[in-house]
């Protein structure tokens, strides 16, 4: 008798999805992964240092967080899911303006709740400490 059942979790459902709408979103836009990257790596820049507008010292310990970008990806991914069920009823020629509209975190109200960010913070620091004072 066999105990062990494989079963696909959640996460791995979640991470596959993800997968999958981010081939969907290439192929619609015709970018490459590097383009790709590089939108939600500047979109996330933009969003602390212009959105938020927090100083420069606090936006860099964020950008330095892994917590802060797995963050902001949980919100990109959605925000490419949205792309992906709008694009079936918009013309093709839109789809760039869509995209970019739909990534603009500026009319969102989106912001990390105040726990999160004290851990996102929390991290960025010791982890700078940990470097600083590596021998």
């Amino acid at each position: 008798m066999n105990l062990v059942v494989n079963r696909t979790t959640w996460i791995n459902k979640v991470k596959t999805l993800q997968y999958v709408n981010k081939a969907l979103v290439l192929r619609k836009l015709n970018i490459s992964e590097e383009d790709y990257n590089n939108l939600w790596l500047d979109g996330g820049t933009h969003y602390l240092r212009v959105v938020l507008a927090i100083d420069e010292d606090t936006a860099q310990d964020l950008i330095n967080s892994n917590l802060y970008w797995k963050w902001w990806l949980n919100h990109w991914h959605r925000w490419d899911a949205a792309f992906l069920q709008t694009a079936k009823i918009t013309k093709p020629k839109c789809w760039t303006k869509l995209y970019d509209e739909l990534h603009d975190p500026s009319e969102k109200g989106l912001a990390p709740n105040k726990k999160l960010l004290k851990e996102m913070l929390a991290e960025s620091v010791v982890d700078k400490l940990i470097a600083e004072n590596e021998i």
